[in-house]
């Protein structure tokens, strides 16, 4: 138990410096977002806004996938080979990693942005990747 709970320690450290960019970035953008004197109406103003953070939001977790597929991490964490060859997209590769290495389903969703419906649903799709990579020895 100790030596998961280590893996998953430091996983998250892995992951800090692409979260910390992230919530940079986003602060930086909120602060810059136009003042709706740019908008006709609220509504355009919020759809422009939502359009701003759904497009951070896919390079947050861009970089995430690239984080988890890097040499050095992928040394330190050598099943993230088999997933990344999985043919699945990369937000799904991502779930199934961080399902796969012991990851509750709340904290994987807080950490790639997503709600916890949509991990379970994604777990419950790819139950048998999950299975087959992380039942395996080293």
């Amino acid at each position: 138990m100790k030596s998961r709970n280590k893996k998953l320690l430091e996983f998250r450290a892995t992951l800090c410096s692409v979260m910390t960019d992230y919530f940079s970035d986003i602060m930086e953008t909120a602060r810059n977002l136009p003042r709706e004197r740019n908008t006709q109406d609220t509504v355009a103003y919020q759809s422009y806004s939502d359009g701003v953070f759904d497009d951070k939001t896919g390079l947050y977790r861009d970089s995430i996938y690239v984080a988890l597929t890097s040499d050095e991490f992928i040394r330190h964490y050598p099943k993230m080979r088999k997933v990344a060859e999985l043919p699945y997209p990369p937000f799904d590769k991502c779930i199934i990693f961080m399902i796969g290495i012991g990851l509750e389903p709340n904290e994987t969703a807080k950490m790639l942005l997503t709600d916890k419906r949509t991990v379970m649903t994604i777990k419950s799709k790819r139950k048998k990747a999950i299975q087959q990579i992380f039942r395996e020895k080293n």
